[in-house]
């Protein structure tokens, strides 16, 4: 009997997000107003009836999505909105990462650096390090507000930097370019005796980069 009824509402949750996962995996790959508007309705509708954190923080990356994509007098009320989604999130689930990646990533988007997505991100980090999807991610909004973060964060960016570094040099190179970054990476590669900065300094004079 319990494993029935806990069996029911995930059946539920994932039949009331059904609809919208086709478009929300498309919206990764540079999707439409069509592919929003269905995320939306969709996590409307999840949220409505299962109050949880993954479908706030999906509801509230679909809403920046759409805000961007509007003059700032059309897209902020939507900005607002992604920003209270977010905050929802995390109300709901404080250990999941990508909610306060996603803060982070709104308030950014909505105001550029500041104090507040600098503390968003690094409690992002601190209730999940290593989250795969979210490396690179994370690495961009962390260079952006470096100015706003204590150096006792230094470690922490570091190890995040060695991550990426790992998993994708070219993509690395490319935030490291678009931030001003540059001094950072080779700091956090400086500190792994296995990783040489030379490697990096090759890399970020390769014209070939874009």
């Amino acid at each position: 009997m319990l494993f029935r009824s806990l069996a029911v509402p995930r059946l539920a949750e994932g039949l009331l997000s059904l609809s919208g996962n086709a478009a929300f995996d498309a919206l990764d790959t540079g999707g439409t107003y069509d592919d929003v508007d269905a995320v939306i309705a969709s996590r409307d509708r999840t949220v409505g009836w299962l109050d949880r954190g993954k479908h706030h923080a999906q509801l509230s990356w679909a809403l920046m999505t759409k805000a961007q994509a509007l003059p700032p007098e059309a897209g902020g009320p939507l900005f607002e909105r992604a920003v209270a989604e977010a905050e929802r999130a995390i109300a709901q689930a404080p250990a999941y990462g990508f909610a306060w990646h996603q803060l982070a990533h709104v308030l950014m988007a909505r105001d550029g650096p500041s104090q507040r997505v600098a503390d968003a991100e690094l409690s992002s980090i601190a209730v999940g390090p290593y989250e795969n999807e979210l490396v690179l991610p994370r690495l961009d909004i962390l260079f952006a507000v470096r100015s706003y973060i204590d150096q006792r964060y230094d470690d922490v960016i570091d190890s995040q930097a060695r991550v990426a570094w790992k998993r994708d040099h070219l993509e690395v190179v490319r935030l490291v370019r678009r931030n001003g970054a540059a001094d950072i990476l080779r700091r956090a590669l400086a500190r792994e005796p296995s990783m040489l900065p030379s490697d990096f300094d090759f890399a970020i004079s390769d014209p070939n980069i874009l």
